[in-house]
Parts: C-alpha cells; structure tokens; sequence
C-alpha cells in the first residue's frame, strides 16, 4: 500500500503493458449511488459560487473559466486569456439560467419551438418570442417598427428576485455613474 504495486519497484522495460486489475473487494470504497437530488444540489453549488462575488465583472471571469471545462462552446478559447466574444458567452449563459429559474414554463416551450400557454404567464404583455442566436427569450413589442438598435428593439426580458439580474442592474447601475 505504501509503496505502490509491485511491478513499480521495477526497471520500466519490464512493466505490464496493461495494469492488474485488483479483483478482491476494497473495504474503504464507498458504493454511491445517484439520487434525486442532484439537480438541487447543482444548482445549490452554483447559486455558492455565483454569490461569492460582489462584482458582475469578477462573477464573468470566474464563470467564463468555468465555463471553459465544462462547455464545447467555451473550449476553443483554452489557454488564451479571457476574451470579449467569450465573457458575452458567459452572460448570455448566466441570463439563461435567469431565465429558465424565473420563467420556467415558457422557457421550456420557447426554446423548443413550441408556443406557450401565456394565459397565466407574467411575461404575455411583453409579446415574448426565441432569438435563436443568444438562446435567450426576448420581447417582439411594437419597437421593432421603429429605427432603434436590434438590441433596443427586442430587449432580453429578465425575471424579477433574480440574485443574477440583481448583480446585473448593480453593475449597470455602477458603471453609468449611479444614474437613475
């Protein structure tokens, strides 16, 4: 145990191509098994390393590295210092999570092609629609008919009593100075 299989104490020529499996039972390997509460628990883990940071830019960088093991979109920029393309990225998944905590339903059938049942839904004022690109929902008001910018257009519609949105609005709020 202390000093490892015995082929180890060996010259490397005379090593095993492949390595013995140990077929008697460890007494100190613990079985797990999976359980219901993974989804709990994960986003228990993520609202932890979320509210960790005061700072919408301190919280970006630290998911976008994240982000970087964990998503193919992300891993094209490996080794490579932080870009803007991929902090964007890292929003846009941050404004995601946003959304399918605070408009779960609507989410679900937007994000699927479907039309949601917007009877009772908080956000049917604001004529909600899919933007494919950002894979977030946004609003489709009468504003598309003016000559404002895309983005000011269709605005990405945020859920209220969200911890990200109210880290975002912070930083919006910080960065113009205090203003409004």
């Amino acid at each position: 145990w202390w000093h490892g299989p015995e082929f180890v104490q060996h010259d490397e020529s005379t090593w095993p191509d492949e390595i013995p499996s140990n077929t008697s039972p460890d007494t100190e390997v613990k079985k797990i098994f999976p359980t219901s509460s993974a989804t709990q628990q994960d986003n228990t883990t993520f609202l932890d390393i979320f509210n960790r940071f005061s700072s919408w830019k301190k919280t970006i960088d630290t998911f976008s590295y994240i982000l970087r093991f964990g998503n193919k979109t992300h891993k094209q920029f490996s080794g490579k210092p932080l870009s803007i393309q991929e902090k964007k990225l890292t929003e846009n998944f941050l404004l995601r999570t946003a959304q399918k905590t605070g408009f779960p339903d609507e989410f679900k059938a937007l994000s699927s092609g479907e039309t949601p049942n917007l009877k009772h839904s908080d956000i049917r004022d604001y004529n909600p629609t899919w933007d494919t690109s950002k894979e977030l929902i946004i609003s489709n008001s009468r504003l598309t008919q003016s000559d404002l910018d895309e983005s000011t257009k269709k605005p990405t519609l945020l859920p209220k009593n969200s911890t990200i949105v109210d880290k975002l609005v912070l930083h919006i709020h910080e960065t113009h100075g205090h203003s409004g």
